[in-house]
């Protein structure tokens, strides 16, 4: 993997941590790779991972503190704050849904990207033709639709 895998915890007590990366999800060899070398450290006990659901159950002896530095020395994952996944994860959330509510309501004609796009080129036509030339409001517009519509 060119970078390293996020991960985020799901829960945590006093010697066990169960980690969830979503980028291992069905990825065997680099979950396997991970294991291994968290294993490596010497107050682990035991490592596990699922590669069907990514994620990582930590068993460990000694000191919670002393075991997150080690753990974050490794540098095999970007361990997240929960509240940076929480928010991320309910951003994705409003997303897809909008997405959804968009692909329904076209019958799967449109999308989320696919109407933005078509209203930055709504913006820009709107500002061309109420004499706005001025190069910042319509060309951002178009600018933008169309790095919408290379995707």
């Amino acid at each position: 993997m060119p970078s390293k895998p996020e991960a985020f915890v799901v829960h945590s007590l006093k010697g066990r941590v169960r980690l969830k990366a979503p980028a291992l999800k069905n990825r065997p060899k680099e979950l396997d790779h991970i294991i291994s070398t968290i294993d490596s450290l010497e107050n682990v006990k035991k490592v596990s991972g699922n590669p069907q659901t990514g994620s990582i159950l930590l068993e460990y002896e000694g000191s919670p503190q002393v075991f997150w530095n080690k753990l974050r020395e490794l540098d095999v994952l970007d361990i997240k704050k929960a509240e940076e996944v929480a928010v991320k994860s309910q951003l994705q959330t409003v997303f897809k849904k909008a997405d959804e509510a968009i692909k329904e309501s076209s019958h799967y004609r449109l999308d989320l990207g696919t109407s933005v796009g078509l209203a930055c080129v709504a913006v820009g036509l709107y500002q061309l033709l109420r004499g706005r030339t001025n190069l910042p409001s319509w060309y951002t517009a178009f600018w933008y639709s169309l790095h919408f519509f290379k995707k």
